[in-house]
């Protein structure tokens, strides 16, 4: 499954949620004061804005990388279609969690490493 690029530049930022906001992908509640991924831009001459949970945008982060293509390419999943384009590719429930719990322990040794080189300053 592909998606439709944007006509219009896209601006991805990772905002803190002033509301509660459901991630466009898995439907789950972001939290009030959670941080999300915020995507707008025009796509087929309307305005649009995709609220994404960190979970989802690492799935996507990781599937751009491990399949090769852009953020925003028309061969990547389309937004709101991140789950159905992972399963096309293989890519079941189970290995999802795996990839999350991998990226977050990766992010988490990171911060690690980046607080001890911090302290020794």
């Amino acid at each position: 499954m592909s998606c439709e690029l944007p006509q219009v530049s896209t601006e991805i930022i990772i905002k803190k949620s002033r509301k509660e906001h459901k991630c466009c992908e898995c439907y789950k509640v972001v939290p009030k004061g959670s941080s999300y991924q915020n995507i707008s831009g025009i796509w087929a001459g309307e305005g649009a804005t995709y609220k994404t949970c960190l979970d989802c945008m690492r799935l996507r982060n990781w599937a751009c990388i491990q399949f090769k293509i852009g953020y925003l390419d028309d061969t990547g999943p389309g937004f709101g279609n991140l789950n159905e384009w992972l399963r096309d590719w293989d890519v079941d429930p189970e290995h999802q969690r795996q990839i999350l719990k991998g990226e977050k322990e990766q992010c988490n040794s990171k911060e690690k490493e980046d607080d001890q080189k911090k302290t020794k300053k």
